[in-house]
């Protein structure tokens, strides 16, 4: 902007002495217009004069105080500089310090690792000669206690063959319970077996009897078809009417035979499912019946004396398995109160 101000001053500049140095005689042409507009050129070129001189001035303070900044940058700067090389010194030492540390620090551990190596070296040899105690002390107390187990297990023998004389004698119950319900089925049966044959004799009889009945009406019948025509010229209503008495009884007679027949048949079937259940109860009677009711009462017995041989013997082993117990309780508190435990 002050290069251009410059410029245009010194263009107005010239063309202002160029204007001075006109002929009289061509300033006289031209007349007044000229002057004026030599003068408001003037003023014109005054005023950006002024204004260039005030933009110079300006920029000088300017200058002037960038000049004072970066002086006080550059001290700053120097004094950064001096900061900086410093604590670079001081950084050196520390890092001399810490490395002497260090240095010192390690050969402390150093000795501490190879003191501890040793005290371990030490302590698994002591830990490993206590091992061996143990282990030998441990198979001593298994031996040991291997023997109570087999005690134990002679015990839970006996108690397995208690449970199975408790089954024996549930199943002897359970026999005789059932035993006794067929039986009561089976007098139950022949009741009804009897029943049924009194039932069936009844109807048998009453099936005789309603025969022979139909059987004289049908002869009664047929005298009255042979005398028809004799009983119609005498009385011919009156014969008429007992034909057809006649006719209905014996169609009455026959309707009640047949329906005797099928009560008779459903009878019969009847009987037959009540002797067939009666079979079948016998033949559960006898397959539950003394053979089987006497092996039950010999196995039962010989569980009861196997039973009180194992009584027996569990006092036996109860004793001695006290005094194994008794003994391993002492070894134990031997072991506790030893200084190896």
């Amino acid at each position: 902007d002050d290069s251009n101000t410059f410029s245009e001053v010194a263009v107005l500049s010239k063309n202002w002495g160029s204007s001075l140095n006109t002929p009289k005689e061509e300033r006289e042409d031209e007349g007044g217009p000229l002057a004026q507009r030599l003068q408001a050129q003037l003023a014109a070129a005054k005023q950006q004069l002024a204004a260039a001189k005030e933009q110079l001035a300006t920029s000088e303070t300017q200058r002037e105080t960038l000049q004072d900044k970066l002086r006080t940058t550059e001290q700053e700067r120097d004094k950064e500089k001096d900061k900086r090389i410093t604590l670079e010194i001081q950084l050196e030492r520390k890092k001399d310090n810490l490395v002497n540390e260090f240095m010192s620090q390690t050969d402390e551990l150093e000795k501490t690792i190879a003191r501890l190596k040793t005290e371990l070296e030490t302590e698994k040899r002591e830990r490993k000669k206590h091992e061996e105690k143990l282990k030998q002390r441990v198979t001593e107390l298994e031996d040991e206690l291997e023997v109570v187990r087999a005690e134990a297990r002679r015990g839970k023998a006996l108690e397995n063959l208690e449970e199975k004389l408790l089954e024996a004698r549930s199943l002897g119950e359970l026999l005789q319970s059932q035993k006794d319900e067929v039986e009561l089925k089976l007098a139950a049966a022949e009741k009804k077996a009897e029943v049924a044959q009194l039932t069936l004799a009844q109807k048998d009889a009453e099936i005789d009897a309603k025969t022979f009945e139909v059987e004289a009406l049908q002869e009664e019948l047929e005298k009255a078809r042979k005398n028809g025509g004799e009983a119609v010229a005498a009385s011919p209503k009156q014969v008429e009417g007992d034909k057809e008495a006649l006719v209905a009884r014996i169609a009455a007679l026959e309707s009640e035979l047949d329906d005797a027949m099928r009560l008779r048949k459903r009878l019969e079937k009847a009987q037959g499912v009540a002797l067939s259940q009666l079979q079948l109860l016998q033949k559960q009677q006898e397959k539950v019946g003394d053979k089987e009711q006497q092996q039950q009462q010999q196995q039962i017995n010989q569980l009861v004396k196997q039973n009180a041989e194992l009584e027996a013997t569990v006092k036996d082993l109860t004793e001695s398995k006290d005094q194994l117990t008794k003994q391993l309780m002492q070894l134990f508190s031997k072991n506790e109160a030893s200084p190896d435990a």
